[in-house]
Formats: C-alpha cells, sequence, structure tokens
C-alpha cells in the first residue's frame, strides 16, 4: 500500500515537472524573442543615431539665424518663426535616439539571469549591458540641459561622457561637437575652437567634420566682430544688441550695465527690457526673463510691436521649460488683449512641441532620478532638515518656476480686468451695415499706417464676452478695430483689421 502511494506521488511530480519546464521553456523562449527584438531596437537606433545630420543642421542653424540677423536680412521677429521650427526638429531628433529600452527590468529575474547564462557560454555580452546604454542616457540627459539653456551643466555632463575610452568614434565625434556648441554659447572661443578643431584633426572622415568646420569659420567671424564692436562710438545699448546678434551674451550683459541715462537711445525702455530678458532667456535664467517679457506685456497696455514679440517669446520658453503648460496659459490670455495674430500661427508649433515633450516618459524618469550626490557627513554629523512652520509654502527647484508663473498669471488677469472696465457693457451696435449674404471676393486691403502708442479699448457684450479691439488716438479718434475670426466650433483662427468705416485694412505702426 505504502508503496503504492509512493508510486502515485512520484508519477504526480514527474507530471508537475514536465508541465513547469514545458511552461518554463515557453515563457524562456517568449522572453528571448522579446529582448532580441530590442536588441534588434538598439542597433537600428546606433545606426540612425550616427548617420542622422538633423542634429548638426539644429546647431548650425542657431548660428545661421542669428548671423543673419547681425547681417541685418532678418528680424527679431523672423527669428522667433525659424527658431520654433529649429527647436522642433531637434525634438524629433531627439525623441528618435533616446533609448527606451528598459523593458528588461520588468521579465522576471529568474529568467534574464538563465539568458544571460547562456549568453555568457555563448561569449556575449550580458543583456543589460546592451540595452540600458547609460552612454544614451547621459546624452539625452545632457541634451534636456541645453534645451534648458543650462551650459554649464550640460558641458559637464560632456566631459564626464568624454572621459569614458570605450566610445565609438562617431558618438566621440558628436560629443566634442556638443561640447564646443556650449563652450561657444558661454563665450569661451578657444575652448570652442579647440573642440571643433579636434574633430577636423581626429575624425576627418566623419560627417561631423564638415559642421565642425562650420562652426569654427562662425567662431572666426563672431571673434573679428566683436573686436569691431569693442571699438566703434555708438552707444552701448547698440552694442549690446550686436553683442546679442554675435551671441556674446556675457558682452551683451556688460554693455547693457554700462548703458547712461544721456544716451539718445537709453530712453526706449521697452528695447531696453526686451534685450535685457532675451539675453537673461538665452543664458538660463528663465525667471527674469519670464518677469521681463510680462512687464513689457503689462507696461505698454496690450498695444506695442514689442509686447506681441514678448508674448511669441513666451511660447518659446514653453517649449523648454517644465511649467510649460503654465507659460502657454499666460501667453493665451496676454492675447486676448495683443489680439495677434502671428501668435495664432505660432502657438500650433509650440503646442506640437509640447506634446513631443510629454510623451517622453523615460527621459523624465531619468532627470528625476540624477540628483547631485549629497555632500559628505561624518556619522556624528547627522543633519536633521529644518523644520517648516505650519502652512508655509515650500518652493523648490522643480515647482518654483510654476508658482512664480501662477502669481504672474493672477497678476495679468487683475490687467486685464482693468483694461475690460474702461468700457461699460452695452449691447454691440455695428459701426457699419451688415455685410449682404451673397459672397463676394474681397478687394485687397489697403495700408493703414498708424502711429505707436494708441489707446486700446476692450468692447464687450452683456454677457461679458469680448466683441472687439478698438485703438483710439489722443484726440478721442478711432483710428481702426480688430475682430476675431472663428472657425465652425468657435474657436479663433485669425484676426481682422478695420478702419472707422469699417473696411478691411492691414496696419502697419511707425
Amino acid at each position: 500500500m505504502g508503496s503504492l502511494i509512493k508510486g502515485r506521488l512520484f508519477l504526480v511530480f514527474i507530471t508537475l515537472a514536465t508541465i513547469s519546464t514545458v511552461l518554463f521553456t515557453l515563457k524562456l523562449n517568449d522572453v528571448v524573442i522579446s529582448l532580441r527584438l530590442l536588441e534588434l531596437e538598439a542597433h537600428l537606433r546606433d545606426i540612425n543615431r550616427e548617420s542622422s545630420q538633423t542634429d548638426h543642421l539644429s546647431i548650425v542653424a542657431k548660428f545661421q539665424l542669428h548671423k543673419r540677423l547681425y547681417e541685418g536680412k532678418s528680424s527679431e521677429a523672423d527669428l522667433q518663426a525659424k527658431e520654433l521650427k529649429n527647436i522642433r526638429l531637434q525634438r524629433f531628433y531627439e525623441s528618435q535616439n533616446v533609448k527606451k529600452l528598459d523593458e528588461w527590468k520588468y521579465y522576471p529575474p529568474v529568467l534574464v539571469e538563465v539568458i544571460n547564462l547562456i549568453r555568457m557560454i555563448l561569449q556575449k555580452p550580458r543583456i543589460q549591458s546592451i540595452l540600458s546604454d547609460p552612454l544614451g542616457y547621459d546624452l539625452a540627459l545632457a541634451y534636456y540641459h541645453e534645451r534648458q539653456k543650462d551650459w554649464k551643466d550640460a558641458l559637464e555632463i560632456y566631459k564626464e561622457i568624454l572621459a569614458n575610452k570605450e566610445i565609438p568614434d562617431k558618438r566621440i565625434s558628436n560629443v566634442y561637437l556638443h561640447q564646443g556648441y556650449c563652450q561657444a554659447i558661454l563665450s569661451d572661443y578657444a575652448a570652442a575652437k579647440n573642440s571643433f578643431g579636434y574633430i577636423i584633426e581626429e575624425f576627418s572622415h566623419e560627417d561631423t567634420a564638415i559642421t565642425a568646420a562650420i562652426l569654427h569659420q562662425y567662431i572666426d567671424d563672431i571673434e573679428r566682430e566683436i573686436i569691431n564692436i569693442k571699438n566703434s562710438k555708438v552707444p552701448e545699448i547698440e552694442k549690446s544688441q550686436k553683442y546679442y546678434e554675435l551671441l556674446n551674451y556675457d558682452e551683451a550683459l556688460k554693455s547693457l550695465g554700462r548703458v547712461t541715462q544721456d544716451e539718445p537711445t537709453s530712453n526706449d525702455t521697452e528695447q531696453y527690457n526686451y534685450l535685457k530678458a532675451r539675453i537673461y532667456e538665452e543664458t538660463g535664467d528663465q525667471d527674469k526673463a519670464l518677469k521681463l517679457y510680462q512687464n513689457i506685456i503689462t507696461d505698454s497696455g496690450f498695444s506695442s510691436e514689442t509686447a506681441k514679440l514678448s508674448n511669441r517669446r513666451l511660447l518659446t520658453l514653453a517649449t523648454s521649460v517644465d511649467a510649460g503648460d503654465k507659460v502657454m496659459e499666460l501667453a493665451r490670455m496676454n492675447n486676448k488683449l495683443l489680439m495677434d495674430e502671428k501668435f495664432l500661427e505660432l502657438s500650433k508649433q509650440a503646442e506640437d512641441i509640447r506634446e513631443s515633450l510629454e510623451k517622453d516618459e523615460i527621459l523624465s524618469e531619468q532627470i528625476m532620478n540624477r540628483s547631485p550626490s549629497p555632500s559628505p557627513t561624518t556619522e556624528t554629523e547627522e543633519q536633521s532638515p529644518e523644520p517648516v512652520p505650519q502652512n508655509e509654502v515650500v518652493t523648490t527647484a522643480e515647482n518654483s518656476l510654476e508658482i512664480l508663473i501662477q502669481i504672474i498669471i493672477e497678476q495679468t488677469e487683475a490687467s486685464i480686468a482693468k483694461y475690460e472696465t474702461l468700457i461699460t457693457p452695452t449691447p454691440i451696435e455695428p459701426i457699419i451695415n451688415t455685410p449682404s449674404p451673397a459672397p463676394t471676393p474681397e478687394p485687397t486691403p489697403k495700408t493703414l499706417v498708424v502711429k505707436e502708442g494708441l489707446e486700446p479699448r476692450i468692447i464687450i457684450d452683456n454677457e461679458g464676452n469680448q466683441k472687439r479691439m478698438e485703438y483710439w488716438d489722443e484726440q478721442g479718434n478711432l483710428v481702426y478695430y480688430m475682430e476675431y475670426e472663428y472657425d465652425a466650433n468657435g474657436n479663433p483662427i485669425g484676426l481682422k483689421k478695420f478702419d472707422p468705416q469699417g473696411n478691411v485694412v492691414e496696419v502697419e505702426i511707425e
């Protein structure tokens, strides 16, 4: 009887072992296939990253756009529009080349170790070393700092990467290219030329060498022009403008600090503040840039061309800062009064860039995890956190900008309310007769030349909806007015401008 029971137990054991082995083999085979696909994806991304010229084009475009601005072949408004296109191109490159291959971490550790054992017997590297690609993540983090215009932080990461000798040539040359780019933006021209020169000398067979040669020539031109500016007798604010156009933000800020009240152009506060905000933005001081842009907008009464340029800069900021959604909300709020048609065109591009950033969850996680190492402390010197008073808001690096933007939004809402209360809500009477129902081709609008500084007035209906923006001169005469065009869903798609008689016009501000 006992032997019969033992025989049956042995049979059950053999059956369970067989089933387990089959299931384990099937699962192992499934994991092997999945990991092989991830490995293939890793190799394809390496090929794409090494052969793509998109990254090089975006760097060269930065210098090219400012060169055209310096030579008077482009305007600040043109720069903004082309800059957004360049950012969009750069984000596409980053999204295509950041490896999202941490999926191996979610497989059962036992299966992964069995596969690693088999790979070791076959003299192949472990799964983690192929799929993790720490270098790829370091590059993604450095690109993130470039996007935030934290040039020094990006430069430190590139230096750390170059300390690792086991890097393919094509990737080394690309790191040197970005290192030189950051050094050039920080006005360390000697170091930048050394980085570009090293690429030209050591990697002449790579496409990166062509880009390095172009950037090396740009820096030579910049250094020559800087000498000419320093020797010129123009006012300091004009020197600052020229330095800014040459991407030399250190000298630009120094020249602004030397602006005196007796300079003819120093009384143009808008020009001074806009230039200063641009310098702050390009050097990563986003808080100061944001405040200055918003001050320009509100101080102008939501009416000047510089205010429109400043609001468009908020769109560009929204594509890079972590609190981009809040910045976008502020910019849209400003445009209710500015009624800038160009803003509507650029906002779609900015929204697309924001969407691409929101999808990059792996990169965001890496950035959050890569925090500075804590300062060393002895066992007897344990540091305890300082008590925080109850109900006090704790401001950190992550939320300080968002808090600042929320404060600015609340202040802007108050400013907009002030302008809205200038007009008593009354039923809107049309300025002209309603147009005939039959559609007719619109004549070519005439150009209306007006002076800057007109008083804006918002016309609203009894329900508080904005109907029209009117602009009046100092004598109390209506000069022109603007109305939104809407699509079938009620979304604004454009603006039309009219003279006092109701004729469609193009407005040119002196």
